[in-house]
């Protein structure tokens, strides 16, 4: 029996198919999630339990070196523990809570009041500083990508379904 040789044409094909194999092996590696450390959970009842006992979300310069410190690991360490366990940024973790804090201001229905005790008023603008927003835009914002509705439509739709 003969062997065949085997053409350029052929040898191409077969190298192509081989990185094909490759690629595909390595994007399933890829897009296997990673198991989730237990150490995570820990960091993350620990930031969340420091941020509503301090309310250090109202300080709209809040950075991630300053909330590691008070949580006690780094900052590399935290915002894995964030990304892994809540699937956010740390930015969007820390304007989750402002948005949060800013839902029970408005529904209460009540003057805002900053971290210092001073009064603000009841103005959406009011409303993003005692958040912890640094302007009203970026409170606006946030505030409808996770609600869908701006913060005055909440406060409209609050005082006419709860009003007394």
């Amino acid at each position: 029996m003969k062997r065949r040789k085997r053409g350029k044409g052929e040898a191409f094909v077969k190298a192509l198919v081989s990185a094909v194999r490759y690629f595909i092996r390595k994007r399933e590696r890829y897009l296997c999630k990673k198991p989730v450390d237990r150490g995570y959970g820990d960091i993350i009842s620990r930031a969340d339990s420091i941020l509503e006992r301090e309310l250090l979300f109202l300080d709209s310069n809040l950075s991630i070196d300053a909330m590691s410190r008070k949580v006690g690991t780094n900052r590399t360490y935290l915002s894995n523990s964030i990304k892994q366990m809540r699937n956010q940024s740390f930015t969007d973790y820390i304007n989750a809570k402002r948005v949060e804090y800013a839902k029970r201001m408005i529904g209460d229905q009540t003057v805002c009041k900053g971290r210092d005790g001073g009064k603000f008023g009841s103005s959406i603008e009011d409303f993003a500083t005692a958040s912890g927003f640094g302007s009203k835009r970026s409170f606006v914002r946030c505030f409808k990508e996770r609600e869908g509705v701006t913060p005055s439509q909440y406060r409209n739709h609050m005082s006419s379904h709860f009003s007394p």
